[in-house]
């Protein structure tokens, strides 16, 4: 009988030492916040425009000025809006463009840019930033016909876009 009662304890010991041992869990919720500063910048930009006129000429029209983009953080409701400094010129809204006059050389000339053209940025995910949405504006600019022009003035003046988010 003794040998049983061995028997019987060593499989009690064996089962007890094998038995599977359960990890416990607690949980506590807690909330992940982030202030975000939304901005627009210039991102690349070929902005400038180069009038050839001689005095007394014919009109120049829709002379290219070059492609300025901004990258703006992604979920704007709307557009920016844009507008031309008035230091050396004037400015006005047409809509999300502009237009602007002034003179340089002593010729008046005019100027325009158009609505911004968006294209979306991607939002980002836990292994990639996303990138920022897009706005591409294109100025153009002219001269008025049978201008003397300057020859003692600055041939060269400078104005800013100026856009706003």
């Amino acid at each position: 009988m003794k040998a049983s009662h061995l028997a019987a304890a060593a499989v009690v010991s064996l089962t007890l030492l094998s038995a599977p041992a359960y990890a416990a869990t607690a949980s506590q919720t807690f909330n992940v916040s982030a202030t975000l500063t939304s901005l627009c910048r210039v991102n690349a930009t070929t902005l400038g425009l180069a009038f050839t006129y001689t005095a007394f000429g014919a009109a120049q029209t829709g002379v290219a000025g070059g492609n300025v983009i901004f990258e703006c953080t992604r979920g704007f409701g709307a557009s920016p809006t844009v507008a031309f400094d008035t230091t050396n010129g004037g400015s006005s809204l047409t809509g999300a463009g502009a237009t602007g006059d002034g003179m340089v050389a002593g010729l008046a000339y005019t100027m325009a840019v158009s609505a911004g053209v968006a294209t979306a940025g991607t939002a980002a995910t836990n292994t990639t930033v996303g990138t920022p949405t897009q706005y591409t504006y294109t100025l153009t600019g002219g001269l008025l016909a049978n201008q003397a022009g300057d020859s003692s003035l600055a041939t060269t003046v400078v104005r800013t876009m100026v856009v706003t988010y």
